[in-house]
């Protein structure tokens, strides 16, 4: 929850009653706890393909409340965290 705002989709499935599930809603933390976690090298990344739910989202006729989302993050150095790098 990047904004502090946004509530994320919760259900308790039918069978298990005492289990408390939760959608995701946004990769973007996701996305840095993994390259951290799978101790990802400089120069390299993440591809991941993403379903979620946003509750809170404005719908309209190009926003809805079902995510499909493909996207990537890379790790780069400290060093290269820079405008020239990143153009």
């Amino acid at each position: 929850n990047l904004n502090g705002v946004k509530r994320p989709a919760t259900f308790a499935p039918r069978d298990f009653p005492d289990i408390h599930l939760e959608v995701p809603f946004s990769l973007a933390k996701w996305k840095r706890w993994a390259l951290h976690y799978y101790a990802v090298e400089a120069g390299k990344g993440i591809v991941t393909d993403f379903r979620g739910l946003r509750c809170d989202d404005d719908v309209d006729f190009t926003h809805s409340l079902y995510v499909d989302q493909w996207d990537w993050e890379k790790h780069i150095d400290l060093a290269d965290r820079n405008v020239e790098y990143l153009k």
